[in-house]
């Protein structure tokens, strides 16, 4: 009557040291792919939002240097006609390295082919024209475009308006 518990003992002993079988092993490898492909979307996420937020930022700083030459831009006559627009060339940092209003400044050229300059981040143009809905308020359009190298129509652009009295 002994023989045949040992037998079953040792059948089982050999089955539980014969390792993971494939089907554990690739739902093991699938589950770990699937964890780390969240994982990586999650952090590409928080780089896009990061890389957003830092634009938003450099837009601001930029706004600020310029509130004074915002504020004396004059709007066109006509609604209909082309406002003369403020062009700025910023590096990384938002250090203005050419601007329309400088003399000698080829800035509006390099606008629509793209700058040669290294250190050139983006470009930042400013328009006032008047606002359609409001005689009393003018609309500031504000454009920063990257990169800078690129020619106009192949940045990134974004868009930001505020009102001004007029």
């Amino acid at each position: 009557m002994m023989t045949p518990p040992l037998q079953n003992l040792t059948v089982s002993l050999q089955k539980s040291s014969m390792g993971f079988s494939l089907v554990e092993c690739i739902l093991s490898v699938a589950i770990t792919v699937t964890s780390l492909l969240t994982v990586i979307g999650m952090l590409m996420g928080t780089l896009g939002v990061a890389s957003d937020s830092k634009q938003e930022t450099t837009t601001g700083v930029l706004i600020r240097q310029l509130a004074g030459e915002i504020k004396d831009m004059t709007p066109p006559a006509k609604p209909e006609d082309e406002p003369e627009p403020l062009i700025v060339l910023v590096d990384e940092t938002m250090k203005i390295l050419e601007h329309s209003r400088f003399n000698n400044s080829n800035v509006k050229e390099s606008y629509n082919t793209g700058s040669q300059l290294a250190s050139a981040a983006s470009f930042a143009r400013i328009d006032r024209v008047p606002d359609p809905e409001n005689t009393l308020m003018d609309r500031i359009v504000i454009r920063v475009e990257s990169p800078a190298s690129a020619p106009a129509e192949n940045r990134q652009v974004r868009k930001y308006a505020a009102l001004c009295p007029k």
